[in-house]
C-alpha cells in the first residue's frame, strides 16, 4: 500500500535540495535538543537560563510566555492533517516533514535565545548524591524520549525517510499501527519522557520552572489534539488501544482511563502548586539571619556581635547562638552542615567553652554538645594573621576564601577566590578575577547551592557583567559559566543594612509548602528551599 502523492515526479536538482533540507533539519533539530537541555541545567553553551535579570519580571514573564505560545501554535497547527493537506499544494511532499521539523528549530531556537531571565530559584538540593540522583532521572527522561522516537520511526518523524524514498524515487509505504515495548503501558512515551527530563533537577530556578511549565501544558493540550486525529485516521484500532492503555502512566488498579485522567490531573495540580503557591503566601517568605560586627537594636531587643538576629527580613526578633559563643566573639564564616553541625570562623582568637581556642584561620565545628577543630590553619601553613571569612561545604569539600592572599601547597589564592580542601589537598574552585570579579574586592561571605552554583557576598560595591551590587548583597554565580545574578538584595530588606557588610551566608533547607503540595500530588517525597542564613560584618 502507498501514500497518494507522488514522489518519482521531481527531477535529479530538486530530489538533491530535499536530501540537503531533510538533512540540515535533522542536524538543526539535535542541535538545538541538545542547546535546551544545556540551557535548562546552565551548562557551556551561550543559551542559560542562569543568568541575571535584565528587565521587569511582568515583562520577562510575558516575552518567554509569548515564545512558549508560539512554539506550541507551531506545533500544534502545522501537525494537522488538514494544515498538511493546504501546505503540501504549495510544496513538495517529500519535505513537508522536514519543514515542519525545520519551523520547530526556529521556534525552539527562538525560545531559547531570546528568553528573558528571570533570576531566583525555588530550590536547591544541595546533598551530592540527590544531586547525581536527579541528574541521572532527568537523563533517564530525555534518554526515554529519543528511545521512543526509535520504537515508531525514528527518521520518519524527522522527515529524513521521505527525502531518502524521494532520493530513490520510490514511494513511501504507509506505516501500519503497530504498539511496540514503551508504547504498550503508555501512549505517548515520548512525552513522559519530555517531563521527566523537564521537572528532574536539584535546581529548580524561576525560569526553568516557568520553562517547564508551559512545556508541560503545551503536552497536555497538544496530545489531546494529536489523539483526535488518531482516532480519525485510525478509527477503532486506536480506539481499542486508548482503552487499554494509559495515556501517560498506568495506575494498577485503575481502569486505563480513570488512570490516564488522575495522572493527568495530579500532573495540573502540582505544577500549578509549585508556581502559585508562592505568589498567594503558601511557601515561606525569605527568612534572613544576621549577625552584626556590633550591638544593634533590632525588633525591640538588642542582638550582640556573637549571635544570629533570625529571620531579619520577615520581622523575626528572636536571637541565636551557635553553641554558647564568649560575647567578645565575632562571627565571620558560617555554614551549617546537613545532619545539622555548625561551621564557623571568628575574626579573633577566642577560647570557647570546653577549652579549645581558635584562631582566625580556623574553622570549627560545632555538633550541638562539643566545639572541635575541622580546619587547622597552622597545620596548612597560613599565618595567624590570615583569616578564613567565608566558609561552605559540597559534598565532604570544605570551601574557603581567606582575608588576603595565601599560598597553599604552591597554590597561589588571592582573597576574591574560593578553595576546597578535600583533607589532604587543596584546588581552585573559583578563580574570582578570571569570573569578573572587581579588583580589590575581598570575598567574605560564601554558600555552594551546589557543585557549580556559588552565593558569593564582597565586602565592597561594584559591577559584574552590568549587575550592581553593595557589600550587603549576595549575588549567584556559576563557576561553569561565570554567569551571575542578583540572589539577595540586601538593600530592600531594611534600612539598617544599607551600613551592614554581609560576612558570611548560609542557605539553609526548610521544607516548603509549595513543594509539600506538589510532592503530595505526585506522591513523591517531599521538597525543600532555603532559608537565608546571613552574618553581617558592620
Amino acid at each position: 500500500m502507498t501514500r497518494n502523492d507522488s514522489t518519482t515526479q521531481h527531477g535529479t536538482a530538486a530530489r538533491i535540495a530535499f536530501v540537503a533540507i531533510g538533512a540540515v533539519a535533522y542536524l538543526g533539530f539535535h542541535a538545538v535538543f541538545l542547546s535546551m537541555i544545556s540551557f535548562l541545567n546552565g551548562g557551556p553553551l551561550p543559551w542559560s537560563s542562569y543568568q541575571a535579570p535584565a528587565r521587569p519580571l511582568g515583562i520577562a514573564l510575558a516575552i518567554n510566555a509569548g515564545f512558549i505560545f508560539l512554539f506550541g501554535v507551531q506545533h500544534a497547527v502545522m501537525a494537522r492533517n488538514t494544515f498538511k493537506a493546504r501546505w503540501t499544494r504549495i510544496v513538495p511532499a517529500p519535505i513537508e516533514r522536514s519543514l515542519f521539523v525545520v519551523a520547530t528549530v526556529l521556534c525552539l531556537g527562538a525560545t531559547l535565545a531570546f528568553w528573558q531571565p528571570m533570576g531566583g530559584g525555588l530550590f536547591s538540593i544541595e546533598t551530592p548524591a540527590v544531586r547525581i540522583a536527579l541528574y541521572g532521572v532527568q537523563a533517564m527522561g530525555w534518554l526515554v524520549l529519543v528511545w521512543s522516537t526509535f520504537l515508531i520511526d525514528h527518521f520518519e518523524l524527522f522527515g529524513l525517510r521521505q527525502v531518502y524514498y524521494a532520493m530513490r524515487r520510490r514511494e513511501l509505504p504507509v506505516q501500519r499501527f503497530r504498539t511496540p515495548a514503551l508504547y504498550r503501558y503508555s501512549r505517548h512515551p515520548m512525552m513522559v519522557g519530555m517531563v521527566i527530563g523537564l521537572w528532574a533537577t536539584p535546581d529548580m530556578t524561576w525560569d526553568r520552572l516557568a520553562f517547564a511549565l508551559g512545556f508541560s501544558f503545551y503536552i497536555l493540550v497538544g496530545v489531546r489534539l494529536e489523539e483526535r486525529e488518531l482516532v480519525q485516521n485510525l478509527g477503532d484500532d486506536y480506539r481499542r488501544y486508548q482503552n487499554e492503555v494509559a495515556r501517560f502512566l498506568p495506575l494498577p488498579g485503575m481502569r486505563t482511563r480513570m488512570a490516564s485522567a488522575a495522572v493527568t490531573g495530579a500532573l495540573f495540580v502540582a505544577l500549578a502548586a509549585s508556581f502559585l503557591a508562592p505568589r498567594i503566601g503558601l511557601a515561606q517568605t525569605l527568612s534572613t539571619d544576621l549577625a552584626p560586627d556590633i550591638s544593634i537594636q533590632h525588633a525591640g531587643g538588642v542582638v550582640h556581635d556573637h549571635e544570629m538576629a533570625l529571620d531579619v527580613s520577615g520581622g523575626g526578633g528572636q536571637v541565636a547562638s551557635v553553641g554558647g559563643l564568649p560575647i567578645d566573639a565575632g562571627i565571620d564564616g558560617y555554614h551549617l552542615t546537613e545532619n545539622g553541625d555548625e561551621l564557623f570562623s571568628l575574626g579573633t582568637p577566642t577560647t570557647l567553652p570546653g577549652g579549645l581556642t581558635p584562631q582566625p584561620g580556623d574553622v570549627v565545628r560545632w555538633d550541638g554538645t562539643q566545639y572541635s577543630l575541622e580546619f587547622d590553619a597552622s597545620n596548612a601553613g597560613l599565618s595567624p594573621a590570615v583569616d578564613t571569612d567565608a566558609v561552605s561545604m559540597v559534598g565532604s569539600l570544605l570551601l574557603l576564601s581567606f582575608d588576603t592572599a595565601v599560598v597553599l601547597s604552591g597554590l597561589h589564592v588571592d582573597d576574591e577566590d574560593v578553595v576546597s580542601f578535600d583533607g589532604l589537598d587543596f584546588a581552585l574552585y573559583l578563580d574570582g578575577e578570571a569570573s569578573g570579579v572587581p579588583a580589590g574586592l575581598d570575598l567574605d561571605g560564601l554558600h555552594a547551592f551546589g557543585a557549580n552554583q556559588l552565593g558569593l557576598s564582597f565586602d565592597g560595591s561594584g559591577v559584574i557583567s552590568t549587575l550592581s551590587f553593595d557589600d550587603e548583597d549576595v549575588l549567584r554565580v556559576d563557576r561553569t559559566t561565570s554567569q551571575w545574578s542578583m540572589e539577595h538584595d540586601g538593600s530592600s530588606v531594611s534600612e539598617a543594612w544599607r551600613s551592614a557588610d554581609v560576612g558570611a551566608v548560609a542557605f539553609v533547607p526548610e521544607p516548603s509548602v509549595a513543594m509539600g503540595l506538589t510532592a503530595g500530588a505526585l506522591g513523591l517525597a517531599g521538597a525543600q528551599r532555603r532559608r537565608r542564613c546571613l552574618t553581617l560584618a558592620g
